[in-house]
C-alpha cells in the first residue's frame, strides 16, 4: 500500500468513526444543546481554517471534496465539532480551572495527531504554521466556543429577563421568550446550510464557495420564502409540498445566486436541488407544515 492509499484509508477511518459518534450523540439528550455546540464549532472552525489557508499558513493537499472546500471538511465539520460536543458534556458544571485542564488535554491529543499527519502524510502541510500554534489555538478555540454556547443558552432561556417579578405578593414569570426563537432560527439556518452543502456535492450545476456562503444563502432563501408566503399565502411557498412548492423552491434557489457571491446555480441545478431539498425536508422539515400547526422544532 503506497502513501496515497494510506492517506485515504486514514481519512475514511476518521470519517466512519466520526459519523458513528455523531449518530451516537444524536440520540443523547439534550439534543438541541449538542446540535448548537456542533454547528457553532463547525461554522467558526471552517471560517478560521479558510482564512488561514488563504494566508498560506498551512494547506490540505489531500482531502475530501477538494474542489468545493479549501479546508479539511473531515476535521472542521466532523472531528473538531465532535470533540467540542464531548468537551461541552464533561465540563457542563465545571469551574474554569477544570475546563482549562480538559481543553489542554484535548489540545495535546489533537496536536499530537496533527503533528504526525503533517510529518508523515500530505493530509496537512505546514507553511508558516507549527505545532505550538495548534496547541494554543485549540485550547483557546475550545474555551471560546464553550462560553459562546453558554451565552446563547443563557439568552435563549431568558437570562436576567426571565426572572420572577414580585408585585402585590403575586409572582409573574415570563413564559414566552423571543430569544428562544432566535436560537431556533440559528440552528435552522446552520442545518439548512449543511443541507445546501450536501446538495452542492450531489447536484451538477450547483456550486457553493464554502460553509459560510451556504449559511448566508440559507438565510436569503428563508427571507425570500417568507416574503412570498406573506404576499401570496402559505400555499405559494417554497415550504409547501406538491408541484407548486417544488417550482417555487427551484425559483427561489435560482434567484438567490443574484444576492450573494460564491453561489452559482443553473436552471437545471436549481430544479435538481429543489428535488434533493424536498426529499430531505420530507424527513426533517425546515419549517412546521401547514397541516401540523402545533408542530415545533
Amino acid at each position: 500500500m503506497d502513501r496515497m492509499q494510506i492517506e485515504w484509508v486514514i481519512q475514511w477511518v476518521f470519517l466512519l468513526a466520526s459519523v458513528g459518534l455523531f449518530l451516537y450523540w444524536l440520540y443523547r439528550p439534550p439534543f438541541r444543546d449538542w446540535l448548537l455546540v456542533y454547528f457553532c464549532t463547525a461554522s467558526f472552525s471552517d471560517l478560521i481554517a479558510v482564512m488561514l489557508v488563504d494566508q498560506k499558513w498551512f494547506s490540505f493537499p489531500v482531502r475530501f471534496w477538494a474542489k468545493n472546500f479549501k479546508s479539511s471538511v473531515l476535521f472542521e465539520f466532523l472531528v473538531l465539532p465532535l470533540v467540542m460536543v464531548f468537551f461541552h458534556k464533561i465540563t457542563a458544571n465545571a469551574k474554569f480551572s477544570k475546563k482549562l485542564l480538559y481543553a489542554t488535554i484535548a489540545s495535546i491529543v489533537l496536536s499530537a495527531i496533527e503533528w504526525n499527519l503533517a510529518t508523515y502524510t500530505d493530509l496537512i502541510e505546514y507553511h508558516h504554521w507549527n505545532i505550538l500554534y495548534t496547541f494554543v489555538s485549540v485550547i483557546l478555540f475550545l474555551l471560546a466556543i464553550r462560553y459562546l454556547v453558554a451565552f446563547f443558552r443563557f439568552s435563549a432561556q431568558g437570562g436576567i429577563r426571565r426572572s420572577i417579578h414580585i408585585h402585590n405578593n403575586t409572582q409573574f414569570m415570563d413564559k414566552e421568550d423571543a430569544n428562544m426563537n432566535i436560537l431556533r432560527h440559528i440552528i435552522r439556518f446552520a442545518v439548512s446550510a449543511l443541507v445546501l452543502l450536501i446538495v452542492g456535492w450531489l447536484v451538477p450545476g450547483f456550486t457553493l464557495a464554502g460553509y459560510w456562503t451556504a449559511f448566508v444563502a440559507a438565510v436569503i432563501i428563508a427571507l425570500i420564502g417568507w416574503g412570498l408566503e406573506a404576499m401570496m399565502g402559505p400555499r405559494v411557498s417554497p415550504y409547501s409540498r406538491g408541484f407548486v412548492g417544488f417550482i417555487v423552491s427551484a425559483i427561489v434557489i435560482y434567484v438567490t445566486q443574484f444576492f450573494i457571491s460564491g453561489f452559482r446555480v443553473t436552471i437545471l441545478g436549481a430544479l435538481l436541488a429543489a428535488i434533493v431539498i424536498g426529499v430531505v425536508d420530507w424527513f426533517a422539515p425546515a419549517k412546521p407544515r401547514l397541516a401540523d400547526p402545533d408542530h415545533h422544532l
